[in-house]
């Protein structure tokens, strides 16, 4: 799902080991993006994954359960699914100024 800028916002923050915020620090700059844009970035991604992930646990448990779906049905919920979810990196490329 895109976000606009009129959405509410929450500040969350996070503490990393020295060689990982350096990592971040050293791609913001390559990218000629914001740490924060670099976070924000990899934790859509992680989301999209997970997200992705608990369907699998759910098809799953549908199986156990005597429900199982064809693998058609399966790959129909995943790409309707993928379409709602931005998980390519947005932007990766650097800002062209």
């Amino acid at each position: 799902m895109a976000r606009t800028d009129t959405e509410a916002k929450r500040v969350l923050t996070v503490s990393l080991p020295e060689e990982q915020a350096s990592e971040i620090d050293q791609a913001a700059r390559e990218l000629d993006r914001s740490r924060a844009w670099i976070m924000k970035t990899a934790i859509t991604q992680w989301m999209a994954q997970y997200h992705e992930v608990r369907l699998a646990e759910e098809a799953l448990k549908d199986i156990e359960n005597g429900q199982g779906r064809t693998h058609d049905d399966v790959k129909k919920t995943l790409l309707d699914t993928s379409a709602t979810r931005s998980t390519a990196p947005n932007g990766l490329r650097r800002k062209v100024v």
